[in-house]
């Protein structure tokens, strides 16, 4: 008898391109930003798994101890332990309780190796959080992705037509030589 399995697949909007916008306009909607070290293994009840994070630089928000991160889905972050990891994520009122997300703003989540332009343009802007997270500079900011998001698809749009075209040309060029050759071996029959 053959039982039938699930999955748990995760679907997110997708975000485009990686933009300083974004990566700005992601630490400006969460708790906290930090680099922390996934250090020790909590737990892995019911095939989620909980680990302790220690906090070694914190960009944003209240991260002075440990915190607690729970993955147990397709949409969670899973982090490795002993990596570093560049944060983005929400703190559970009254806890030190993290989550984090593969969607929304804490997509940004990483590891560090991986994460440099993040990390980059957060240490860049961290002095000014106050100001660019604030209401003008924030809506700004949205017009610049929102502008940014278009002209990508643009220019994708753009390019994958051209592919077609030219993909288009060599297909009638190659069916003209392939029918060129019928009709060559079908004289040549006669």
């Amino acid at each position: 008898m053959l039982v039938p399995a699930f999955s748990l697949a995760c679907t997110c909007k997708a975000w485009g391109e990686i933009s300083e916008d974004k990566v700005i306009d992601a630490m400006c909607a969460v708790d906290v930003v930090f680099v922390g070290k996934a250090t020790d293994l909590v737990s892995t009840l019911n095939q989620a798994r909980t680990l302790k994070i220690d906090p070694i630089a914190v960009f944003k928000g209240d991260v002075s101890r440990s915190v607690i991160v729970r993955t147990s889905t397709t949409c969670d972050h899973w982090y490795t332990l002993n990596d570093n990891y560049l944060i983005f994520g929400n703190i559970e009122s009254k806890s030190n309780n993290l989550s984090t997300s593969i969607c929304g703003p804490t997509r940004f989540t990483g590891k560090v190796a991986n994460a440099q332009f993040q990390l980059n343009i957060i240490e860049e802007n961290v002095a000014r959080i106050d100001e660019l997270c604030g209401s003008a500079e924030s809506g700004a900011r949205q017009i610049r992705i929102i502008r940014q998001d278009r002209d990508n698809i643009e220019k994708s749009t753009a390019e994958n037509l051209r592919l077609l075209k030219d993909n288009l040309r060599r297909s009638a060029v190659d069916y003209e030589q392939l029918l060129e050759e019928a009709r060559s071996i079908h004289d040549d029959e006669e």
